[in-house]
């Protein structure tokens, strides 16, 4: 037990010394924190209030106001920080998924990792679980940090729970999409225009309408808890929600499942 341990602990290493090194995580955090930041920045001076007499004026009305707008503001702010993560999410993770997974096809390094006395669906799950680990914290940490610089007093345990929740379990979805289509593939170009070609074409077909309801909260959970957020009139209701996310954790379960057994029983 304590072999394995450390052959995993080996690989761990190796992985971040070959896929993560400089300076594709320094690109990851500059490119996820700026597209918060700009979230943040946008919607915390883009709300104005006019204040002024009018015919049936209410003198308490400009106070109340100022707090609704605020108020709301803070809300779809947080909202579009989930929303605007989707586009650059959708490539950065299938990039660095066939980075992870697919190159050791390429270069043939897939052989060297298999002598590791670990079985292939461990050395093929760890890899995935590492992609996840490595953006999920880049990517929460960036958007919790946003939410406290621009809405301090706004910010909620619920709201900020919800944040994290929709952050990991979407990124996890990517991983396992872009993790089959590595397997199937086993080049790096390939799985990753084909993953992000399938987000895309999915998203395609949500700014279309094509995709709505269940489907779209299944394969999207950032945008059912943004829609929840807005309370949207499109928005699932907080019973239906819950069920949405626990899908989608059982597709991304059932994606990765069907990964490692493709990859056990596959030649390389």
């Amino acid at each position: 037990m304590h072999s394995r341990y450390k052959s995993i602990m080996a690989l761990v290493k190796l992985e971040f010394a070959c896929t993560y090194r400089f300076p594709v995580l320094e690109i990851m955090c500059a490119f996820i924190l700026y597209i918060v930041y700009m979230a943040g920045a946008m919607m915390s001076f883009s709300s104005t209030v006019y204040i002024g007499r009018y015919p049936g004026w209410n003198g308490t009305a400009p106070a109340e106001n100022l707090v609704n707008v605020f108020e709301g503001t803070s809300k779809f702010a947080l909202g579009n920080i989930l929303y605007g993560l989707m586009t650059p999410l959708v490539i950065i993770i299938p990039l660095l998924t066939a980075l992870s997974i697919a190159r050791c096809f390429e270069d043939r390094t897939v052989h060297t990792l298999l002598t590791y006395p670990v079985r292939r669906s461990t050395l093929i799950g760890m890899k995935a679980i590492v992609v996840v680990i490595v953006s999920g914290t880049i990517t929460t940490v960036a958007s919790v940090a946003v939410l406290i610089l621009f809405f301090p007093q706004d910010i909620t345990a619920d709201a900020v729970l919800m944040l994290i929740g929709a952050i990991w379990l979407q990124i996890f979805l990517l991983v396992s999409v872009a993790l089959l289509f590595s397997i199937l593939t086993k080049r790096v170009s390939v799985a990753a225009l084909g993953a992000i070609g399938f987000w895309y074409s999915f998203q395609s077909l949500v700014t279309m309408g094509s995709v709505q309801g269940a489907v779209l909260y299944v394969m999207s959970p950032l945008i059912a808890v943004a829609t929840t957020i807005w309370d949207a009139e499109v928005a699932p209701s907080p019973v239906d929600l819950p069920l949405f996310l626990i899908q989608s954790m059982i597709l991304g379960l059932v994606l990765l499942v069907i990964s490692l057994v493709l990859f056990e029983k596959s030649d390389v």
